[in-house]
C-alpha cells in the first residue's frame, strides 16, 4: 500500500485551481512544484521506497504530458492559422468532422447487427461492439468508446477555439487544397492527448499509479485494486441490464410513459441540408422514432429516478418541471437522429467544400420553434430550456452535457452527444443548473424508500422506522433507513450521488458515499448506545446490527469502507420485497428466462442472508463473470516506447466485432 502516495494524491485533488500541478497548463505548470509537494504532506505518515518511486514516475509523467499538449496546442495553431478563417467558422468544420466520423462507424455497426444470426446474447453483446483499430498492435476496440475518445477529442479543439472565437487566424502560406486534411490532422493528434490525459486523471484520482520501466521501454497505468475496476465496469452493466428490464415490463403492461404527455401529432416529415445547415418539413401522424426516444428516456427515468417527482418545478428555467425539461431534450434527440439516419453523409471529405455535405448546425430560431412544434411546451420554457443546453463560450465546457454550441444566429449540434450522453449524467446536470441540488434530491430519496418500505408487501414482516431526528438536543441522530428484521436491525445512510462520468466525478461520488459508511457507524453505534428512542423496534439487544449504505445509482454497488458496504435502492429493495433473481438471456426475437435464484426460503433466511446480500451482489456476481483485465495498448510514443493501461474489459460475442470491410 503506497500510503503516502495516495495523499500526495489527495494534495493535487484538493488544489484543483493550482495550475503548476497541472501538466496541461501550457505556460503555469511547474514540475518542481509537484515535488514540492512531498514537503508540505504529514510527517506522521509513512514513506517507502516504493512511494518515492512512484512519485518520481508520476512527476517523469506529468512531464510528458506537459510536452505533449505543448507540442499539440502549437501544431493545432498551425493548422488553424492556415485555414484562414474565424475561430468560430473553424468549430463548424470541427463539428462536422465528429458528425462524420459518428456517421461511418454507426453504419458499420447497423450492418453488423443486420448480420447477426438468430440466437441469444447479452445486452452487453449488443452493446459493446468492437471494432478492429487501424494501428494493428492495438487489436479490437470498443466502437463507443471510439466515438466518446472523439467526442473528448471535439470538445478540446472547441474549448481551444474559445479564445479565438472572433479572431481571424491567418497565414499567408494558405493552401485550399490541405484546408480538409488540416482539420482532419488537427481531431487525430489531439485524440492521442485526450486518450492519455483520461488514463492520467484516473489513476490521478482513483486508486492507480503508473510505472516507468526504462529497462524495457514500458509504461503502465495501473491500478491498486484489480477487483474494484471490475466492479465499475459491472456497475456500468447493470445500468443497461435493469434501464432494459424496465422498459420490456412496460411494454408488456401496457404502461403510458409520462413523458407522452409532450408528444405531438407532429413529426419531421423531410430533411434539407444546405451549406451543412439544417431545415426540416413536418406532416402530421404518429412520430414513431419520436416515442421510441421517449419510451428510452423513460424507461431510464424509471430505472434510477423512480423517486424524482416530475412537476417538479426547476425556477432557473422558466419554472419549467423537470418532465418538460427533459421532454425538449428528447425532441432535439429526435430531430438530430432522424436527421443522422435519414441524410447519406458517409463520404470522403477531401477539400473544404465536402464539408458543406455534412449536417452540422441549424439556425436557433428554428430549433425552438420545431421542439414547440414537436412537445407542446411553450417558447418561453423551450428557449430556457436549451439555453440550459448551451455550451458557454466565455469558459471551459462539457460537451456531454452543453452540446449546443452558439454561433451567430445558429446552434451548432455534435450528434453523437445530443443522441447517446448518458441520460443520468444530462439529467443530473439540468436539475443542478436548475435550482434541484442534490440536497433536494436527497429528501425525495429518502421519502422514496420509506415509501416502498412501508406501502409495499415485502416478503417477511420488517418493523421500518420514520425518516427523522431521533434522541434529544446534544444527543441526536438523523435516521434514513432503520429496519428491523427476525435476528439484525438494518440502519442506512440515504446518500443521492451524481452520475459519474470523468474520473474526478468518480472520486467525488465514492468520498460522498465514503462519509455515508462513516454516518452509518455512527447511526448504528447511536440505535445500539440508545434503545429508548426506538421503542417502536421492541427489544433488540440480542440483534446484529447492519450499518450499511443505500445509494441511487449501482456504480458503486459492492464497494465497501470499514466492512460498511454500499449498495444502490434497486438492489435493496429487490431483496425486501421479492428476494429472487432472474436471468434473462436477450435474442432477436424474446427474451426468455435462463435462471432464477432465490436468496432466501424462510424468516430466518430473510434476516441471516442479507449481509452476505450486502458482501456479494449477486446481479453484479454474474457479470463479474464476463469481465476481465486486459493490457490496453496506447498508441501514443514513439517505438521502441509501448505505454499500456490496466483496463477491464467485457467477453462478448465474436458475431458482434464489426470487420472494416463491413
Amino acid at each position: 500500500m503506497k500510503e503516502f502516495f495516495e495523499a500526495y494524491k489527495r494534495y493535487i485533488i484538493k488544489h484543483p485551481n493550482k495550475l503548476e500541478y497541472k501538466p496541461t497548463s501550457n505556460t503555469k505548470y511547474d514540475s518542481r512544484k509537484l515535488l514540492e509537494i512531498t514537503e508540505k504532506l504529514d510527517n506522521n505518515i509513512p514513506c517507502s521506497e516504493e512511494d518515492e518511486k512512484a512519485i518520481i514516475d508520476f512527476v517523469k509523467i506529468s512531464d510528458y504530458i506537459y510536452d505533449l499538449y505543448a507540442q499539440l496546442y502549437k501544431h493545432i495553431h498551425d493548422n488553424f492559422r492556415h485555414l484562414n478563417l474565424k475561430g468560430c467558422d473553424i468549430a463548424e468544420y470541427i463539428v462536422a468532422g465528429l458528425n462524420r466520423e459518428y456517421k461511418v462507424i454507426w453504419n458499420k455497426r447497423e450492418a453488423t447487427l443486420n448480420k447477426a444470426e438468430k440466437g441469444s446474447y447479452f445486452l452487453s453483446d449488443l452493446m459493446n461492439f468492437k471494432l478492429q483499430s487501424p494501428i494493428p498492435e492495438v487489436g479490437l476496440i470498443d466502437a463507443r468508446a471510439c466515438l466518446e475518445s472523439a467526442t473528448d477529442t471535439c470538445s478540446l479543439l472547441l474549448n481551444y477555439l474559445r479564445y479565438f472565437l472572433d479572431k481571424e487566424l491567418t497565414h499567408e502560406d494558405f493552401k485550399p487544397e490541405e484546408f480538409a486534411g488540416r482539420v482532419r490532422d488537427s481531431m487525430q493528434i489531439s485524440q492521442i492527448a485526450v486518450v492519455l490525459k483520461h488514463f492520467y486523471d484516473d489513476i490521478l484520482c482513483n486508486d492507480g499509479f503508473v510505472k516507468i520501466d526504462e529497462k524495457n521501454n514500458l509504461i503502465t497505468f495501473d491500478y491498486n485494486n484489480h477487483d474494484r475496476l471490475k466492479l465499475l465496469t459491472a456497475g456500468d452493466m447493470m445500468f443497461s441490464e435493469h434501464r432494459m428490464q424496465v422498459m420490456r415490463r412496460a411494454q408488456e403492461s401496457n404502461i403510458r410513459p409520462r413523458l407522452y404527455k409532450y408528444i405531438t401529432i407532429n413529426r419531421i416529415k423531410k430533411v434539407k441540408i444546405s451549406n451543412s445547415c439544417i431545415t426540416l418539413n413536418f406532416g402530421q401522424g404518429e412520430p414513431k422514432e419520436h416515442r421510441q426516444i421517449v419510451n428510452d428516456m423513460q424507461s431510464a427515468i424509471d430505472a434510477y429516478y423512480e423517486f424524482l417527482v416530475g412537476d417538479t418545478i426547476l425556477p432557473n428555467f422558466a419554472n419549467s418541471t423537470i418532465d418538460e425539461v427533459i421532454s425538449v431534450w428528447c425532441a432535439i434527440q429526435y430531430i438530430t437522429l432522424y436527421v443522422s439516419s435519414n441524410i447519406n453523409y458517409d463520404i470522403s471529405i477531401n477539400t473544404r467544400e465536402d464539408f458543406s455535405s455534412v449536417p452540422s448546425k441549424m439556425l436557433k430560431s428554428d430549433l425552438i420553434s420545431y421542439v414547440v412544434k414537436l412537445t407542446g411546451i411553450n417558447f418561453a420554457k423551450v428557449r430556457a430550456s436549451l439555453m440550459a443546453l448551451e455550451a458557454d463560450w466565455t469558459k471551459f465546457n462539457d460537451i456531454w452535457t452543453s452540446m449546443l454550441y452558439p454561433v451567430g444566429e445558429y446552434y451548432l449540434l455534435p450528434f453523437f452527444p445530443i443522441i447517446y450522453s448518458s441520460p443520468y449524467n444530462v439529467i443530473d446536470q439540468l436539475m443542478q443548473r436548475g435550482g434541484f441540488n442534490l440536497e433536494e434530491r436527497g429528501k425525495q430519496f429518502e421519502k422514496f424508500l420509506y415509501n416502498q418500505l412501508t406501502q409495499k408487501k415485502t416478503s417477511f414482516p420488517i418493523t421500518c422506522m420514520q425518516t427523522g431526528k431521533y434522541g434529544v438536543q446534544g444527543n441526536e441522530e438523523e435516521i434514513d433507513v432503520l429496519i428491523s428484521m427476525k435476528n439484525v436491525v438494518l440502519v442506512a445512510d440515504a446518500k443521492c450521488v451524481h452520475y459519474s462520468v470523468e474520473p474526478i466525478n468518480y472520486a467525488e461520488a465514492l468520498k460522498r458515499l465514503i462519509e455515508g459508511c462513516e454516518q452509518a457507524i455512527r447511526k448504528a453505534d447511536f440505535i445500539k448506545n440508545n434503545p429508548q428512542y426506538f421503542n417502536t423496534l421492541g427489544d433488540y439487544s440480542s440483534k446484529t446490527i447492519i450499518p450499511f449504505v443505500i445509494t441511487n445509482y449501482p456504480t458503486f454497488t459492492g464497494f465497501s469502507h470499514k466492512d460498511v458496504y454500499i449498495i444502490d435502492s434497486h438492489s435493496f429493495l429487490a431483496y425486501i420485497q421479492s428476494g429472487i433473481m432472474t436471468m434473462k438471456q436477450l435474442t432477436l426475437t424474446i427474451d426468455p428466462i435462463i435462471g432464477l435464484k432465490k436468496f432466501y426460503y424462510n424468516e430466518e433466511q430473510f434476516s441471516n442472508e442479507f449481509i452476505k446480500y450486502l458482501s456479494d451482489n449477486p446481479v453484479k456476481h454474474e457479470f463479474l463473470k464476463r469481465i476481465y483485465i486486459h493490457d490496453l495498448p496506447l498508441p501514443i510514443l514513439p517505438k521502441p516506447w509501448r505505454i499500456i493501461s490496466k483496463s477491464a474489459q467485457i467477453n462478448n460475442d465474436f458475431g458482434f466485432n464489426i470487420s472494416n470491410n463491413t
